[in-house]
């Protein structure tokens, strides 16, 4: 299971990786005309969740926790003044995805079977492999996101 959750990871950095080249700050920053929340926030909103996950594996957080509550689940994002530069952002998520990665392989496999320490649908059997799981499916959702917000921002597509 440990392998198959960390190719899942490095697929989704690809994709990720791939849609964020060429994006300036000034496209980050581009909100849909129906609503939704920027390239920005969602960037920093996937940052923060592999660093929970970091320290849900016993490593060492990039963020401390006032720096990602502007991309909470639930936050309203941030506005063009506000939060890190794009940059740093990108910057981040490097670092952040090579912590997540680090830290999921120095986990035994019998840890993966471990009770999770919560679980976002209230599931009693919920394990640390299946919150992993679900944190991918996350991240690899608002991968397609960017990918959407690109084009809203007036790039092509990346991925063909």
């Amino acid at each position: 299971m440990k392998q198959e959750l960390l190719r899942q990871a490095r697929v989704t950095g690809l994709m990720i990786r791939r849609d964020l080249e060429g994006v300036e700050e000034s496209h980050s920053r581009v909100t849909p005309p129906t609503g939704g929340n920027h390239m920005n926030w969602v960037l920093g909103h996937l940052i923060k969740s592999y660093d929970s996950a970091v320290s849900l594996l016993g490593g060492e957080s990039l963020w401390t926790k006032d720096a990602g509550e502007a991309y909470a689940r639930g936050s309203s994002g941030t506005t063009a003044a506000d939060g890190p530069s794009w940059e740093r952002l990108l910057d981040d998520f490097e670092a952040v995805e090579k912590r997540f990665q680090a830290s999921l392989s120095g986990i035994d496999e019998s840890g993966l079977q471990d009770k999770a320490p919560y679980s976002p649908f209230d599931d009693p059997q919920e394990t640390l492999g299946s919150l992993l799981g679900f944190l991918l499916l996350h991240q690899a959702y608002h991968a397609g996101q960017i990918g959407l917000l690109r084009r809203v921002a007036g790039l092509e597509g990346a991925i063909k």
